[in-house]
């Protein structure tokens, strides 16, 4: 997209020689010209893209000057037209904007107002100017008193603050001292990392070369040269010798030494991807890579989003599917190449995006949670990671995600100086470890930027065989032996057999997190709230038992305690896509972090209504008591040591434990495909066996008694995944009948007492079965309302703080409020608190425990802490 149009301007001044009567005399006596035409500009026409900086060139009285002031705007063309896209600011004449009577202060909000800024953007930034002219002393001076140095100073600080699309300067930092003209300097080179279009008019080549990427050279008005800097330097100023020449060139290694870097990418791009496509700069690629991607269906992801501008091009491109960026706003968390130290990047706030969701925080705290959250394949991948560290997070995470179509855009791939050691060698190792396949597909001429898509994938395991047309046969890595050049290999069998994942495109409209999972389960957090509240014996309610108080409502929420069993659905589903390509130990982390804090909270609020009010829960004369209940409660194995739970519904949390144990053992061996089928079938039948012998510690191992549940929210994950299978199908159907089976013979006799529960319990378990059926074959996924991720999120704190709420409460609102307006309290205040707690504890902890645990664990795995002497 071109910033600048500059096309066939020409500009005439008119020279007069007379300057009075007597010279006019004068010259007409002698037939003397009492003017003549210069022409300045003679049909100049070039343009400037967005993001470029150009030179202008030429000696004086070459039109420089004159093209930059019809660039501002400052004069008009005489001919042909001159066309600018966004605001215009900078330095085109010392004092330019500044009145000499009025004081810096008051030129301050002069020179703003003339270069756009509104009166309450100056004052905002008024403090920045200041700062930045470092002539704060004299701002209550008229500027007629100022230095040609402090002129500068003061417009060049206003100049570079009105936030401009397009920056100009016209030799003005010639006159500035040394620190300052770095200073500027290293602002202008701020403008063009950021992207802003930059048109410097300078007798200095080495600024020149140092700043800008092409150059124009002017003579008498006319375009002589139009090219790179070098080329343009060149040509103005040639060497006068060819010892000259060679110094020049060698000086310039020394001095850029992005020029090796990007000859060797030049070298990388010509060997290993010639039929790539060649574009001209990073937003022609992006755009490239998106074409690429437009019929692939999933999630587009952005790691690293700065100011939002390319997470807006691909929010456009992939218009009405999920688009995620990624960052943590607070700048890079180590230090990268030479110039950008860690915290570099940072901004005050993140920006707004429409069409996209920013997930805020470092890859390794946020991205594992996002990806269990959202279990859709990756359409579009951008990796402005910048740090080899932060590219190797993603792909290892993203990476199981991938499928032939995928399309990869990586920003800082090659061209600049250490290259090798970043996003280059994070892809490389992840290819060579992973055995993904893939075509280079266009990449940025003298940039960055390189576009890549999947063409085969490894169906979960990890490939021992060698792999057909790795295109990594030429550059050697950081010193590592290149890739012999072989012949390509016919394509292994994969070791697993497991199919490919089922094409989502035909049957859901975008990827993204399962929002249809997150109104589940928070309906059934809320039919067992409904439950505890008006469909059981309670004795907080007057007579004892709330279905009494609500006679009506209570003969339906009686059966709400069938909310646990679609939560066990659900939780099968969820903890096999959570565990899939995880090692144990991230598995495990990624528990604590979600189960663990909102526990605690749970727990602490449990003691808290005790000692306050005396309210908790009995479980019969010799059972323990709230304080001796409170430390085994904050472990969750409170019924594995023989104590009680705080509360009624921390059962379902132990049941939970049991299953999570057992998946993390099942990880230890890697989840395939098939390998979870033979697991989920060989756990339902020998827990049949363990109820069958009788023997306390099989039942207690194998979770018999909803073993079958979490086995069908297992196979409901992989039909959601792979597609229907037979005898995945039939695994459920166990599930299903085992289920309803238990629901009936095994349960409490207050739930199934009531007349016709032998008809309703394996009709409603029958119902929750074939709600998940519908998400497993894709057909709820036009449940895509945002609100739903929201309620998905306060499920898990309002299922455990609902019971506190209710028996604290009621005994004390009962005697002054209706049961309708003490039962709309009570959900209300359970909302309010499930609100309060993932907002100040879950989230938090989501970004301060994870890593630390996450941290722990690498230690571990490395062997313990270093030692030495």
């Amino acid at each position: 997209m071109e910033s600048i149009v500059v096309d066939g301007a020409s500009k005439h001044f008119t020279l007069r020689h007379a300057h009075s009567i007597k010279e006019m005399t004068v010259r007409a006596a002698r037939r003397q010209s009492l003017s003549e035409r210069f022409t300045a500009l003679d049909e100049v026409s070039l343009a400037v893209e967005q993001g470029e900086s150009l030179a202008l060139m030429g000696l004086n009285g070459s039109g420089k000057s004159t093209l930059l002031k019809l660039i501002s705007g400052v004069m008009q063309p005489d001919r042909g037209s001159v066309g600018v896209r966004g605001r215009v600011a900078g330095l085109i004449e010392v004092g330019a904007g500044l009145h000499p009577d009025l004081t810096g202060h008051e030129n301050i909000f002069l020179n703003a107002a003339i270069l756009g800024m509104s009166k309450a953007e100056t004052e905002a930034r008024y403090d920045e100017i200041v700062a930045f002219s470092e002539i704060e002393s004299f701002l209550d001076t008229q500027v007629k008193f100022y230095s040609s140095g402090m002129f500068m100073r003061l417009g060049f600080a206003v100049a570079v603050h009105t936030d401009p699309e397009v920056f100009l300067v016209d030799e003005v930092l010639a006159v500035g001292d040394p620190p300052f003209q770095k200073k500027c300097l290293e602002r202008i080179q701020e403008f063009h990392a950021e992207g802003r279009t930059l048109v410097i008019v300078s007798h200095d080549m080495g600024t020149l070369e140092q700043v800008c990427g092409r150059g124009v050279v002017l003579e008498q008005g006319r375009l002589a040269y139009e090219g790179g800097i070098q080329g343009a330097v060149d040509f103005l100023t040639p060497p006068d010798t060819p010892l000259e020449a060679e110094r020049r060139k060698r000086a310039r290694s020394e001095a850029d030494p992005e020029n090796t870097a990007r000859a060797e990418a030049e070298l990388l791009a010509r060997e290993v991807m010639p039929d790539a496509t060649r574009l001209p700069d990073p937003l022609a690629t992006l755009e490239h890579g998106l074409s690429l991607a437009a019929g692939q269906d999933g999630m587009a992801l952005e790691f690293g989003v700065h100011t939002g501008g390319t997470l807006k091009v691909i929010a456009a491109a992939r218009e009405g599917k999920n688009v995620f960026g990624f960052d943590s706003f607070e700048g890079l968390p180590e230090d990268w190449r030479e110039g950008f130290p860690a915290g570099h990047f940072a901004v005050d706030e993140p920006p707004e995006v429409p069409g996209a969701e920013l997930v805020v925080g470092r890859f390794e705290d946020t991205l594992a949670d996002f990806l269990e959250e959202h279990p859709d394949p990756v359409a579009f991948v951008h990796v402005d990671a910048d740090l080899y560290s932060s590219a190797r997070t993603v792909l290892g995470l993203v990476g199981p995600r991938l499928a032939v179509g995928t399309v990869i855009v990586f920003d800082e791939y090659f061209g600049y100086p250490g290259w090798r050691e970043h996003e280059y060698r994070a892809w490389q190792e992840y290819v060579a470890e992973s055995g993904v396949r893939f075509d280079y597909k266009g990449y940025t001429t003298g940039n960055e930027q390189v576009v890549v898509r999947i063409t085969g994938v490894t169906n979960g395991d990890r490939r021992t065989v060698p792999i057909a047309a790795m295109p990594f046969a030429v550059t050697t890595l950081a010193g590592r032996a290149p890739v012999a050049d072989a012949a390509p290999a016919e394509p292994a069998e994969p070791v697993t057999g497991d199919p490919e994942p089922v094409a989502k495109g035909s049957v859901r409209k975008a990827g993204g997190r399962l929002r249809e999972l997150d109104v589940l389960r928070f309906v059934a957090a809320a039919v067992v709230m409904l439950h505890h509240y008006t469909g059981v014996p309670a004795p907080e309610w007057p007579g004892g038992s709330a279905r009494r108080v609500f006679p009506a409502l209570g003969s339906v929420t009686r059966y709400g305690f069938l909310g646990v069993e679609l939560f066990f659905l659900i939780s099968g589903f969820v903890i096999l896509l959570s565990a899939w390509g995880r090692k144990p130990g991230d598995f495990v982390v990624s528990r604590i972090v979600r189960l663990f804090p909102a526990y605690w909270v749970g727990v602490l609020l449990s003691l808290g209504a005790y000692l306050a009010f005396n309210s908790w829960v009995p479980f019969g004369p010799n059972t323990d008591g709230p304080l001796e209940r409170f430390l085994p409660n904050l472990t969750m194995l409170q019924e594995g040591v023989g104590s009680q739970r705080m509360e009624v519904i921390y059962w379902t949390l132990y049941v939970e434990l049991h299953f999570y144990v057992l998946i993390a053992l099942f990880a230890w061996t890697r989840i395939t495909y098939a390998r979870c089928v033979a697991f989920m079938g060989a756990w339902l039948f020998f827990s049949v066996f363990a109820l069958e012998s009788n023997s306390a510690f099989l039942k207690v191992v194998l979770l018999w008694r909803y073993a079958p549940f979490f086995v069908a929210g297992m196979g409901f994950y992989l039909i959601y995944k792979y597609g229907s299978n037979l005898l995945v199908w039939l695994l459920i159907g166990a599930g299903w009948a085992l289920g309803c089976y238990y629901d009936v013979k095994y349960n409490f006799p207050d739930f199934t007492a009531a007349p016709h529960s032998l008809y309703i319990i394996p009709a409603v378990v029958t119902v929750i079965f074939g709600i998940m059926a519908l998400v497993a074959t894709h057909r709820l996924a036009w449940l895509r309302w945002r609100g739903f991720t929201v309620l998905g999120m306060l499920t898990y704190p309002l299922y455990l703080v609902h019971q506190t709420i209710s028996r604290t409460f009621v005994p004390r609102l009962v005697p002054h409020m209706g049961r309708w307006a003490v039962l709309g309290v009570l959900i209300a205040s359970a909302l309010l608190a499930a609100s309060l707690i993932h907002l100040l504890v879950e989230r938090p902890a989501q970004r301060h425990l994870r890593p630390k645990l996450k941290a722990a664990l690498d230690r571990i795995r490395a062997g313990g802490p270093a030692t030495g002497s």
